[in-house]
């Protein structure tokens, strides 16, 4: 098996797809048609949240693709992870109890095809969701929060950012769950002119809800945020968060991308390679820092490369952004210095 297709196509074999889509995802009626099973679509959240009267959706039985026409698709994985609010693992564990095929060690053949997918490039809705610009058409609105953190009302209507004021979200606390109500920012990612998922920051002071939220199986290893924007002629900025990437198009500095925090993957390098001068602006944390020597690294022989940093602050929250990017930067001579601390 040399990749993820074929690897799905073999768990396919071994999957019982039309019980898993009954008992777990909580289908009634499917209608066969060749390889694909059609049915109505049971995501929490486009058009479909209170029912799908017209069957809209189909699961392909071989390539274990799931689409619906409004809202998008993914892998088998996806489906269950969003349906029934799972962790990824926790997923392939409800996956694993429809499998009646020949795969011996489960636990292993899963491994196998998580490595395959992070090492391969992107291949469509195997590895990065489509979604249907439909979900978010109901959130999208201009809100007072994003103008408190410097967010102007055009840049929030150009990166479409919205307002989910509900939003069940289970919460933990030791041995118990509950289910809350957690309204959220909703900073919809488009990559490739395709919407790939959302980036939720919620908006109340509870403290048991994660302050983002990232849309399930969320692709930060193949994308970057705000690239599908980007000049490559001219200098790119890279910062850890979208939030530092919409203030910074506020003060009307657009050529600038987020990796969606401070692990940087192969394949984000790969993007950011593509433009000749980088100016690397993490987070002032020592994950920040560690970022920023990574991309050092892996840049340094390539690219032209400054570098900035302030301790404890990031591009959202630090004073003077413009002045900072003017007049802070380091080359990577004096950025290998400082981390010695010593001064050129």
């Amino acid at each position: 098996m040399n990749n993820s297709d074929e690897l799905f196509k073999d768990l396919a074999e071994g999957l019982d797809v039309v019980a898993l889509l009954q008992d777990l995802c909580g289908v009634q009626e499917i209608y066969e048609n060749g390889d694909e099973l059609g049915h109505s679509c049971k995501l929490p959240f486009g058009m479909h949240k209170n029912g799908d009267k017209n069957p809209s959706a189909s699961l392909n039985k071989k390539t274990l693709l799931f689409n619906c026409f409004t809202c998008g698709g993914g892998s088998i994985f996806w489906l269950v992870e969003n349906i029934l609010d799972l962790t990824s693992n926790q997923a392939i564990a409800r996956v694993k109890e429809y499998s009646t095929g020949s795969i011996v060690d489960y636990e292993k053949f899963i491994d196998k095809l998580k490595e395959n997918l992070s090492k391969s490039a992107p291949k469509g809705k195997i590895d990065i969701p489509v979604y249907s610009e439909n979900i978010i058409s109901s959130w999208i609105q201009e809100t007072e929060y994003m103008d408190s953190r410097g967010v102007s009302r055009e840049v929030q209507k150009e990166m479409k950012i919205g307002l989910r004021e509900i939003g069940e979200e289970w919460v933990y606390d030791g041995k118990n769950s509950q289910k809350l109500n957690v309204p959220r920012i909703i900073i919809p990612h488009i990559f490739n002119k395709q919407l790939v998922g959302w980036q939720g920051r919620k908006l109340t002071a509870d403290p048991r809800p994660p302050k983002y939220k990232n849309s399930k199986n969320f692709p930060k290893a193949w994308s970057l945020y705000n690239y599908d924007n980007l000049d490559q002629n001219e200098e790119l900025i890279v910062v850890e968060s979208p939030m530092s990437v919409l203030k910074l198009k506020s003060l009307g500095i657009s050529n600038v991308v987020s990796t969606f925090g401070a692990s940087v993957s192969n394949y984000q390098v790969h993007l950011i390679r593509q433009f000749q001068d980088v100016c690397i602006w993490m987070d002032g944390d020592s994950a920040g820092r560690k970022a920023s020597s990574y991309l050092v690294n892996c840049l340094s022989k390539t690219n032209m490369v400054t570098i900035l940093e302030e301790d404890n602050e990031d591009p959202a929250s630090v004073g003077d952004p413009l002045d900072y990017l003017i007049n802070q930067r380091k080359n990577m001579l004096e950025w290998n210095l400082s981390l010695k601390e010593l001064k050129v």
